[in-house]
């Protein structure tokens, strides 16, 4: 999978930085007009497989919050606030997956009671 999505990112690219940003912005005004009107569990493809509308924009979400994270740390620059609803849906599936994974009590712990935490949780 990561091959494939360096393969279409590079394609994308090939155009150059204005291009990409010329078909970004066009991609952004159809969106802004489609969005409100479809529903939530509208089937989309995303590379093999397919999630329902709601369920894929949260994980573009996820990945555009870590993403900006991982992009600020490697340019040595403070990480750029996102707006509180994004925070807050992030936030909310990073923890029930982690819940998921690890179990409601280590996950308590963990953010509330270091001293009793045993491991550090992740999700990725």
């Amino acid at each position: 999978m990561p091959r494939r999505i360096r393969e279409v990112s590079e394609q994308e690219a090939a155009g150059g930085s204005a291009a990409l940003a010329k078909e970004f912005d066009a991609a952004r005004a159809r969106l802004a007009k489609q969005l409100p009107a479809m529903p939530l569990d509208r089937p989309v493809s995303v590379f093999a497989h397919v999630l329902p509308l709601d369920q894929c924009l949260l994980t573009r979400l996820v990945e555009l919050v870590v993403h900006l994270d991982d992009v600020a740390v490697s340019l040595e620059t403070p990480t750029p606030s996102v707006p509180a609803e994004a925070a807050d849906a992030v936030t909310t599936c990073l923890t029930r997956i982690a819940v998921a994974r690890h179990g409601f009590l280590p996950v308590i712990r963990t953010l509330a009671r270091r001293e009793r935490a045993i491991d550090p949780i992740t999700v990725f």
